[in-house]
């Protein structure tokens, strides 16, 4: 219970302390804009977008109409209006003008005439979604940015058309290492050229994409080579000497406060020394002590705070993006059962997302699980 409090306290620090962070760090060359995150070509990698759309193709007709709640830049959206071949409706709405307005350039550079953007507010559910109804609702990580899910979707409900579908891809729980969160890969290629072999980081690399960084010469990085540098970082997630490397490295150099400043963000601090302190107490740094569960998920979200505060474009524990790590595919189900759904079925193809389906009526039974 007091770990739990002590927890809770920490999340509320770190939301005041990444307020303020935020506030007074511009974005940088390590921190891209928004527009630059959302056409990282790892998405491609981990949502699988012709897969996905595959999928839903069966409950896509001619007149079909879709709603793509949080469509950032339409990345699901023109796929949709592909799917559609010109008929039909796609209404892609974003609380972001920004990315409406790249929507709509794209909407007149190919003259497509299926696609609504829709600008909506940002609290709540805006008055637009009760004036339709939507043969599909989709939801691209969206459910951990509501604030407050069961009411949201509860009131997105009577906007679901008779025998129509509620679709939610969701990031997997703490567990899981969110890739997506990663730099692109040219600019995570530079930040381990930028270092020497005796960087952490770099010597658990495997061999040949480490011969490829050192011969890289900025030009085209072929797709093994970034699937195997994310997958090396992933394996570093459940690495116990991982913290300790870093201090040492660091340390030779005279720079302490570096591993600080350049691995653990202002925002994660207080998370990361209790992180420590808990590991430390249970000798979790101690390569040769089997970890219980307990001080394996502590170590796995430390691990994930100094990869990510390096090699992120934003920095991990914000509270919103706890909120992504905490909502597990049941609390997920769970929640929007209550709102009026009825769940219908998982579909099992995206290895870091969930990609669940839900109904808007009891008139058919779903299985739990498509393999």
């Amino acid at each position: 219970m007091k770990k739990t409090f002590y927890i809770a306290f920490l999340l509320i620090f770190v939301i005041g302390v990444g307020t303020l962070y935020s506030q007074n760090n511009p974005p940088t060359d390590k921190n891209p804009t928004k527009l630059e995150r959302l056409i990282n070509p790892l998405l491609d990698i981990l949502l699988q977008p012709e897969r996905v759309i595959e999928t839903i193709k069966p409950n896509i007709k001619p007149d079909t109409t879709i709603l793509d709640v949080g469509a950032g830049i339409g990345y699901f959206t023109f796929r949709f209006a592909r799917a559609l071949q010109g008929n039909g409706k796609i209404f892609a709405t974003e609380i972001d003008p920004a990315m409406l307005e790249q929507i709509q350039k794209r909407i007149k550079d190919e003259q497509i005439t299926n696609i609504y953007p829709v600008l909506v507010s940002a609290q709540g559910i805006d008055p637009f979604y009760q004036t339709r109804k939507f043969d599909i609702i989709f939801m691209s990580k969206v459910y951990s940015y509501l604030t407050n899910p069961e009411d949201y979707l509860k009131g997105l409900r009577p906007s679901l058309a008779d025998n129509g579908s509620l679709y939610i891809i969701n990031p997997k729980n703490i567990n899981k290492f969110i890739k997506e969160l990663l730099l692109t890969p040219p600019q995570l290629l530079q930040s381990f050229a930028d270092k020497g072999d005796d960087y952490p980081f770099f010597a658990r690399l495997d061999n040949k994409t480490k011969h490829f960084i050192r011969n890289w010469n900025g030009l085209e990085i072929p797709i093994e080579i970034t699937n195997a540098l994310v997958a090396s970082l992933e394996k570093m997630v459940s690495y116990p000497l991982l913290y300790s490397d870093l201090s040492a490295y660091y340390y030779r150099r005279g720079e302490g406060k570096k591993l600080w400043e350049k691995n653990i963000g202002p925002m994660d601090l207080s998370l990361a020394n209790w992180l420590i302190t808990e590991l430390n107490f249970a000798g979790a740094f101690d390569k040769n002590k089997p970890l219980g569960k307990t001080e394996l998920r502590e170590l796995r979200m430390l691990n994930r705070l100094l990869i990510l505060g390096t090699f992120s474009h934003e920095k991990p524990g914000s509270y919103q993006e706890s909120k992504a790590f905490y909502a597990e595919k049941e609390t997920i189900i769970a929640t929007v059962q209550k709102a009026g759904f009825k769940f219908w079925r998982e579909y099992d193809l995206l290895p870091d997302y969930y990609f669940l389906e839900f109904r808007g009526n009891d008139q058919r039974k779903g299985s739990t699980v498509d393999k």
